[in-house]
């Protein structure tokens, strides 16, 4: 009588719906020793991107949803991934997640706890998808993000300078040019001044938002995927974003984007 053993498994025991594989390490099917702790520490990232679960999170429940209508997945799985990725959020919100660096990064931290909540089915997730269309997708997000916040900073700024210039609008002062006195100026119209310039802040991150607003979901690791995903979910669609012109430009652009907020940044505050 033969036995039926089951292949890479000491223990002998079947995965299971209840029960899967955890996500191994990355890179180790490159290899055929285990990481060295050092090279472990020098790889992992999620010390930096662990303030990108918000945005990888917003990014899955978007292409999950997505998954669920072109009916790629069942309505039911769709439900049950969504909800837990929900309770995922929440829970590294309060520091109820451990997040591993053995596990690199923010994003196979969160596909590994969704995998250990609801077994298989959290596997799912990443039909359509790969890491690269995800990794730069969050990021994005964040810079999206980021911007806006910057945007309101600055638009408070500039309705609290034209306030005070209206109450200053006769209050006469000097004004100055290459260290001299130049010819005398209202307070409220040296303050307008700088309100100007800080919508002249707005207007450029405005335009850079715009560059950033590429959904690189459907690119998948490379040139696309043969599922029959609809490259603009509705989540996504929402929030203004267009598709890349090619699907591999969706992916190599990822330093152009960031390249061009920085300075945008940098710049807010210069006169």
């Amino acid at each position: 009588m033969m036995l039926d053993i089951p292949e890479d498994n000491e223990e002998g025991e079947q995965d299971t719906p209840d029960k899967p594989k955890e996500l191994k390490q990355l890179w180790t099917g490159c290899f055929q020793q285990s990481m060295n702790e050092f090279l472990q520490q020098f790889n992992e990232s999620i010390s930096v991107d662990e303030v990108l679960y918000r945005e990888d999170i917003a990014g899955s429940i978007a292409h999950v949803t997505m998954l669920g209508e072109r009916n790629i997945i069942d309505e039911q799985d769709k439900e049950l991934i969504v909800k837990t990725l929900k309770d995922i959020e929440y829970d590294i919100e309060h520091g109820k997640v451990e997040l591993k660096v053995e596990l690199e990064d923010i994003h196979m931290n969160i596909e590994s706890e969704l995998i250990r909540r609801i077994g298989n089915v959290g596997r799912k997730l990443h039909t359509g998808r790969s890491r690269n269309d995800q990794v730069v997708l969050d990021l994005r997000l964040f810079t999206r993000r980021n911007i806006k916040a910057l945007i309101k900073l600055l638009l408070d700024t500039v309705k609290q300078l034209t306030r005070l210039a209206q109450l200053h609008k006769h209050h006469i002062m000097p004004g100055f040019t290459h260290f001299q006195f130049a010819q005398p100026i209202s307070l409220g119209h040296y303050l307008l001044a700088y309100a100007s310039m800080f919508r002249r802040d707005i207007e450029r991150l405005l335009d850079c938002r715009r560059r950033v607003n590429v959904n690189p979901l459907g690119s998948a690791a490379l040139g696309g995927t043969t599922h029959p995903i609809d490259r603009l979910p509705p989540p996504l669609s929402c929030c203004t974003f267009r598709l890349p012109p090619v699907a591999i430009s969706g992916l190599h652009i990822r330093p152009g984007f960031i390249m061009n907020s920085c300075p945008n940044c940098n710049q807010t505050s210069c006169i």
